[in-house]
């Protein structure tokens, strides 16, 4: 006799799906069953059995009542005792049990799949539909964001974890419809990892020139040659032995540099008593200099009869910005290299150098055809928001409950569907149990927990939305408490401007120049025929009015009752919580919200009347 809990995950969110369970199963210590432990009741015994997840069945009366559960052993005293649970997502764990984000997804970097050109078009389309952003329309330097389907963001969640998520037709429709506006810019870190490279120190040229009296030195490092760089185009030196400097290739590329270097140099003037010699960044034409690394350590070798000589260390590890002093962007006509400044009165005996750690990247995406980075990647742009936050706004917004049905997969079931299954109800009435004469239940409440007289449903709070979107769902109950917030979205809602959603992520400042706000709350909204970004129909009110009615009904007013209830081993194996029950005793239907197996075949069943 094995007690067995059945929980149905009605009236609850995708954070607190739970599994169904068994108590503690005891079994006897026989020679066999010991083997299967591999013997783990002995100290010394060394074996990784009591810390895995067992695969199991549960046969009764020779009927597989469970298939594809997980076993786990609790402890050896004078029996061995295992318990089991059935009905989970293994794989949903991850994303319950973390706070991922949505930018964590995985992705790669091909065109139309995981990015899109962002270049202004004629029209807008499903893609690039009209939302306002605070741009005026004659606008050159942006466009509209693109956008992503609902439907899109569940699917990546899904494939990234190896689960399947099951919905109903027109809840897929009505996903297919749903929009997520990519409100920032972000370069893809994927990109950048692969434009990243690494360059082995080769040498260094050294280039002379003269003014009047006065002769200068300049030396340019030498690097093995790059490959191709979505970001850079690498520029070789005359001698054509590795590259001296890059060309980039976008007016918004920043770099990364990381290299370790180590020069000995001889001052020639006694006259001179600071040395500080600085590799620099810089562009040969006209020798603009972006960026300066100065020593961090500078040693004096005298003490090695080397008079006048010293060795100069730089660790650079730093971010540099193709900007020059006086606020010029780069020049796209030329290149820039990395060289030591240059000096006439000191003379360089030698370079000990590391690799060089070279990381291209833009900082913001621009429009295509302006020099500027154009790829708009997805998954970086995505809502920062966790993967369950994402779940839990979505399926609350739609109504749906969900429902394990295997180890891989989960069930979507609107509240609807179990109303709709009153036609496949079960009659239970003559496998009820009855305690008393009168036909009265075991026990009956009038309350469901985690629910007040007022039920607020919220969309985060925005300063730039003016209008009330929330939603109240009301239960007819003065006993239980007032109020209470069911849940908050982790998305602002948005108010309506010439018929489309607005999000002013654009503004103009008092020169009329455009600024870019890129701390918008993440938005979710409809799209039109027409290619319009809407808000309407996404009210609370209206998702109440439109998911929850059924719902509402029954939880105005609620009956819950308990009984005993004898099923049968097939009856167990064919149970299903989405179909109601049938009471002849109560002349009512009946939503299962629980069972417990008990001996005999009876089961304690918890029920909600519909």
């Amino acid at each position: 006799s094995i007690s067995l809990n059945y929980k149905s995950n009605f009236l609850t969110d995708i954070s607190k799906i739970v599994s169904n369970n068994s108590y503690t199963i005891k079994l006897p210590k026989t020679a066999n069953n010991l083997r299967i432990i591999e013997m783990v009741h002995i100290p010394s015994a060394v074996c990784n059995f009591p810390y895995i997840v067992h695969a199991g069945t549960l046969v009764r009366d020779g009927i597989e009542i469970i298939r594809d559960a997980n076993v786990v052993l609790l402890s050896v005293s004078e029996q061995i005792e295992i318990a089991l649970s059935w009905g989970n997502v293994s794989n949903f764990d991850s994303i319950a049990d973390g706070d991922a984000s949505l930018r964590d997804l995985s992705y790669n970097m091909s065109v139309n799949t995981d990015y899109v050109d962002w270049q202004k078009l004629d029209n807008n389309t499903a893609q690039f539909p009209n939302i306002g952003y605070g741009f005026k329309n004659d606008e050159e330097e942006v466009w509209y964001h693109p956008v992503v389907t609902v439907e899109w963001v569940m699917n990546k969640i899904a494939s990234s974890y190896g689960i399947t998520f099951d919905f109903p037709d027109d809840v897929k429709t009505k996903m297919e419809s749903m929009i997520i506006p990519l409100l920032s810019r972000n370069d893809a870190q994927n990109q950048i990892d692969s434009n990243s490279s690494i360059s082995q120190y080769l040498g260094y040229e050294e280039l002379s020139r003269s003014e009047g009296f006065v002769m200068y030195r300049r030396r340019f490092f030498f690097n093995f040659p790059q490959l191709y760089n979505y970001y850079v185009d690498f520029k070789f030196g005359d001698t054509g032995i590795g590259a001296i400097g890059f060309n980039p290739k976008f007016s918004n590329v920043k770099i990364h540099i990381q290299w370790s270097v180590k020069i000995r140099v001889t001052n020639l003037s006694v006259m001179i008593d600071v040395l500080n010699l600085d590799i620099v960044l810089m562009n040969p034409s006209n020798r603009a200099v972006y960026a300066t690394f100065s020593p961090t350590s500078r040693t004096d070798l005298s003490n090695e009869g080397l008079t006048g000589t010293y060795e100069l260390t730089y660790d650079i590890d730093e971010d540099v910005e193709l900007v020059d002093d006086d606020g010029n962007a780069y020049d796209l006509s030329n290149y820039l290299e990395i060289s030591t400044s240059e000096y006439w009165l000191m003379s360089i005996q030698s370079i000990e150098a590391g690799y060089l750690y070279f990381s291209p990247y833009s900082e913001t995406i621009g429009l295509h055809g302006d020099n500027i980075n154009s790829r708009f990647y997805y998954v970086p742009n995505l809502p920062d928001i966790s993967q369950l936050d994402f779940l839990k706004s979505v399926t609350s917004m739609l109504g749906l409950f969900a429902v394990p049905t295997s180890q891989f997969s989960i069930k979507f079931v609107p509240f609807d569907v179990v109303i709709g299954n009153k036609s496949k109800a079960v009659d239970w009435s003559g496998r009820l149990i009855n305690q008393y004469l009168d036909k009265t239940p075991q026990d009956i409440s009038y309350t469901i927990d985690n629910f007040a007289q007022h039920n607020r449903f919220l969309y985060k709070e925005d300063e730039d939305v003016s209008g009330d979107y929330d939603g109240d769902m009301v239960v007819d109950n003065k006993t239980i408490e007032y109020e209470r917030d069911v849940i908050e979205l982790k998305f602002s809602a948005s108010d309506t401007r010439n018929g489309v959603a607005y999000i002013p992520i654009y503004s103009y400042d008092s020169d009329g120049k455009l600024e870019y706000d890129d701390s918008a709350s993440p938005r979710i909204l409809l799209l039109t025929e027409e290619n319009k970004g809407v808000f309407s129909g996404l009210e609370w009110e209206t998702l109440l009015s439109d998911n929850y009615d059924s719902y509402k009904n029954i939880v105005n007013n609620p009956r819950v009752i308990v009984e005993n209830i004898r099923l049968s081993a097939v009856e167990l194996q064919m149970l299903d919580l989405t179909v109601p029950v049938y009471l002849s005793q109560y002349g009512s239907y009946w939503v299962v919200i629980s069972v417990k197996t008990k001996e005999n075949d009876i089961c304690e069943v918890k029920l909600l009347k519909m």
